[in-house]
């Protein structure tokens, strides 16, 4: 038989959060090297609304089923308005704190954290509505250099492009992409940045209240780093923005498609009010503009809001402020009055996207996704609206993805009806926020950082303990393992287990709750006050949606706990109170992010003056673990083996506080036990058991 543990200290809890990762230092490449060529992963996101196309459109994405729910969220150096991207797995996000991060994707843990300047505040600009302006247009992947584009508006203010690597975060180069003459105070870079043609194009408007001298234009620079600056700028005397969040749309010969804004002209046209068809070097080869281009320019309700669709059959859609859609020939836009069927349908801002030849628009004014159809003829049907949500949508797994970004809600709408399938809190979000798509997640930028979402799907959730029998008035542990509807690989589950026992003198916890990354075992404390072998029963009350919810019977292990004198069988201190041995189990401080193994079982520790045997036999351990002297906020996880992740901590704590938990947790096979300290690199603290 093999024996249970018991060991005390004396101690209070207070929770605390942890500390956000540390930023790391800024890292150049020698030289500047590009990377090479790289194959993408079908899962993979690498610009915004997945391709050069802008499609929004996921074909590896799970059908949607269940229910939604929040995962992990990470809490970064700023707002976050542009797309998160997934490069090679790992996720990537941009703040207007002008940092840009890579997330692990199942977890929010930290890979590097590369700041790239300092954010301009808006006290220091003529107008605009982000504070401070850091980094907005999203980020590029450009799988042929293997590098990441990102455009920094930095103190000065400067625009500066960055060239990272990808894996590292390391800065590969930089160059200013401010053109002469402009002034970057009045300019802001606000569009979605694209890939193609050895290029990255650049989209810039102005300030949010069209304040100040600025024009629109696209700058393109090359992916080496190396050659000329080229430029496309609108040919008005003022305004004519290049500013929806889309960016420019890129079609297989390597044109874009833009949309400008209202430019000063009401008199003669100036180019603006448009959308433009640019030749890869940013010469203009077709344009459009509607014949109402004069009181559009008037009344600010112009056609860059939204960036362009491309539609198969050789079509682009373009719908701006001013709520009439247009359709017209891709390669040659048709100039002013050209369209080829117009509609009345909504203001759109930001980005559709498209399935086929159907498009689902956002109404941002009024908080509706619309769908419409272009026909074989370039003429538009009108087809389901939906008022849950307006912010720019994707698709995946029969559903278009939206924000309702008054609310701050994630919403999931039937593809071919428009019906809500469901919805879930993300928190505070900024204006065109887009969510992105990933292998069953949903990652959505807000004002502190990013919200991972999932799907719980419908099904039972599993529940597995270990058979054996318990001896009154005694107190033992189990191992209940949860796992989700798809079996151990299942990380999008979570719930409530709830204990019972058909023994009603048995002092059982009244629920676990469990996380994704959980997806495994929690061991958990049982008293009882008579003899004989109990059931113990666990059931799944993880949300109403589920159906068929498991029950199953679990009982314990043959074992006894025995309670024994408290001692202590680890402090790391350098002085113990009351002039006992120093340093009892391991010597020197935790160093954060470093496992540590010390031994239990079998083991002879000193303390208090009286010599404590613990037996080889033990299988577990009850007691009291405390921190102290913590020279950062931070958690401890404690247990037979450490998980990598760190989404369940054993305790957590703030700076130079002396807190405690009691545990109950099973010692390793050789009976030992490992600790780590989570926080930021080079904090220091103390453990005691």
């Amino acid at each position: 038989m093999r024996l249970a543990l018991a060991i005390f200290i004396l101690a209070s809890l207070v929770a605390a959060a942890p500390a956000p990762a540390a930023a790391s230092a800024r890292a150049v490449e020698p030289n500047g090297p590009a990377g090479t060529q790289v194959a993408l992963a079908a899962t993979d996101w690498p610009v915004y609304h997945l391709n050069a196309l802008r499609t929004g459109d996921s074909l590896t994405f799970p059908a949607f089923s269940g229910t939604l729910a929040k995962g992990w969220s990470a809490s970064l150096d700023g707002s976050v308005y542009a797309e998160p991207l997934v490069v090679n797995g790992a996720v990537v996000v941009a703040t207007e704190g002008d940092s840009v991060y890579s997330l692990d994707p199942t977890s929010g843990s930290v890979h590097w954290h590369r700041n790239l300047g300092t954010p301009v505040p808006l006290s220091t600009l003529p107008c605009g509505d982000i504070d401070p302006l850091g980094i907005t247009g999203t980020p590029a992947f450009d799988p042929a250099t293997d590098s990441l584009f990102a455009v920094a508006e930095v103190t000065g203010p400067h625009h500066i492009i960055f060239a990272l690597n990808p894996a590292t975060g390391a800065i590969r180069w930089q160059r200013n992409v401010d053109l002469a003459g402009d002034d970057p105070t009045t300019h802001q870079q606000r569009p979605a940045l694209a890939v193609a043609n050895g290029r990255v194009y650049i989209g810039f408007g102005g300030l949010a209240g069209d304040c100040g001298q600025y024009i629109g234009e696209v700058v393109g620079v090359p992916t080496s780093g190396s050659g000329a600056t080229i430029a496309y700028r609108v040919p008005t005397s003022r305004e004519g923005a290049v500013w929806a969040t889309g960016g420019p749309v890129v079609d297989a010969s390597g044109n874009l498609y833009v949309g400008v804004g209202n430019g000063a002209s009401t008199t003669t046209f100036d180019g603006t009010d448009s959308v433009l068809e640019l030749s890869p070097t940013l010469l203009r080869k077709s344009y459009f503009a509607p014949s109402s281009w004069a009181s559009d320019n008037a009344t600010d309700a112009d056609l860059g809001s939204m960036s362009p669709v491309l539609v198969p059959g050789g079509w682009i859609f373009a719908l701006g402020k001013s709520g009439t859609a247009y359709s017209m020939h891709a390669g040659n836009l048709g100039g002013i009055g050209g369209q080829v069927d117009s509609t009345g349908m909504c203001a759109a801002f930001g980005a559709a996207a498209i399935a086929g030849s159907t498009i689902y628009v956002p109404c941002a004014e009024t908080g509706q996704i619309r769908e419409v159809t272009v026909a074989a003829n370039g003429s538009l049907t009108t087809g389901w609206q939906s008022s849950a949500a307006g912010g720019p949508p994707v698709i995946g797994g029969g559903a278009v993805w939206t924000v309702n970004t008054s609310s701050g809600r994630l919403v999931a709408l039937n593809q071919a009806t428009g019906a809500t399938l469901g919805s879930v809190s993300v928190g505070s979000v900024p204006h065109f926020v887009s969510p992105t798509l990933w292998q069953g997640q949903i990652f959505v930028g807000t004002d502190s950082g990013i919200q991972s979402v999932h799907m719980v799907s419908a099904g039972s959730l599993k529940l597995s303990g270990i058979p054996g029998t318990v001896l009154g008035g005694s107190a033992d542990s189990v191992t209940v393992t949860a796992q989700g509807p798809s079996g151990a690989t299942d990380t999008g589950y979570r719930g409530t287990i709830h204990f019972t026992s058909t023994d009603p003198k048995a002092s059982l916890p009244a629920d676990y709750t469990f996380t994704p990354a959980d997806n495994g075992k929690h061991t958990f404390s049982l008293t009882l006050r008579s003899y004989g072998s109990q059931t113990v029963t666990a059931t799944d009350r993880a949300a109403a949606s589920i159906t068929g919810a498991a029950t199953v019977t679990v009982t314990w292990p043959a074992s006894t706990y025995y309670p024994v004198a408290s001692r202590r069988i680890l402090d790391t201190r350098a002085t113990v109170a009351g002039g006992n041995p120093t340093n009892i189990g391991l010597a020197g401080v935790f160093h954060a992010g470093t496992v540590r193994t010390f031994a239990v079982a079998g083991a002879r520790y000193v303390g208090g003056g009286a010599a404590l045997a613990v037996s080889s036999a033990a299988i577990a351990v009850t007691g009291n673990l405390t921190i102290t002297g913590a020279t950062a906020a931070g958690s401890v996880d404690l247990g037979p083996i450490v998980p990598p992740s760190g989404t369940v901590t054993t305790i957590d704590f703030a700076t130079g506080d002396t807190r405690a938990n009691n545990v109950t947790v099973g010692l390793s096979a050789g009976g030992s036990l490992s600790a780590v300290y989570r926080a930021n690199a080079g904090a220091t603290a103390n453990l005691i058991i």
